[in-house]
């Protein structure tokens, strides 16, 4: 299934990717602790960047505190998807019920939840609506038509686990 994210001003993330070392994380599917699979797309950036919405939408869910799994979360439902930001710095800026346009702000990049140890990240999940079992989108075409630092370029090879701050440092990932 095809993704529309619009425009590139659109990419979900806002301002510089983090310095010396590769902003994406291509772990599509990759399996996980606790027997699950990967069904989104890590991009890191320096910690406190803009998170927007990657097209128009309503604010289906906001965290109402930071969760073990994924932190500070929210979901925005656009026609049949759903989308799902994990891992924000804070709650995000936006409430439930609030419509959003593509670009707006809806929150920032961080590490909580189960990301504390790893650099900070927007773990961005999309899934079609109303589907048992849940059907997930693998973004990374449609993010790779977006962001011109990808264009051009195939996948990073998979990995288990994402990087941390130990095993591949972020020289600017409290910025």
């Amino acid at each position: 299934m095809s993704v529309q994210l619009g425009a590139r001003d659109r990419h979900p993330v806002r301002g510089t990717p983090c310095a010396n070392r590769r902003h994406w994380y291509a772990d599509w599917h990759d399996a996980r602790r606790g027997q699950h699979r990967h069904n989104a797309q890590d991009i890191f950036a320096p910690r406190h960047s803009l998170v927007v919405a990657p097209e128009a939408g309503v604010v289906a869910h906001v965290s109402s505190e930071a969760t073990p799994r994924g932190g500070w979360t929210l979901t925005i439902r656009s026609g049949d998807r759903m989308y799902y930001f994990a891992h924000l710095q804070d709650n995000p800026i936006v409430s439930v019920g609030d419509r959003v346009r593509a670009g707006d702000p809806i929150g920032k990049v961080g590490s909580s939840g189960n990301a504390s140890r790893t650099c900070p990240h927007l773990h961005l999940q999309a899934y079609v609506r109303r589907t048992r079992p849940r059907r997930y989108i693998n973004l990374y075409d449609e993010l790779r038509r977006v962001d011109p630092r990808l264009a051009g370029r195939a996948p990073a090879p998979p990995a288990s686990e994402p990087p941390t701050q130990e095993s591949h440092p972020c020289p600017n990932a409290n910025n």
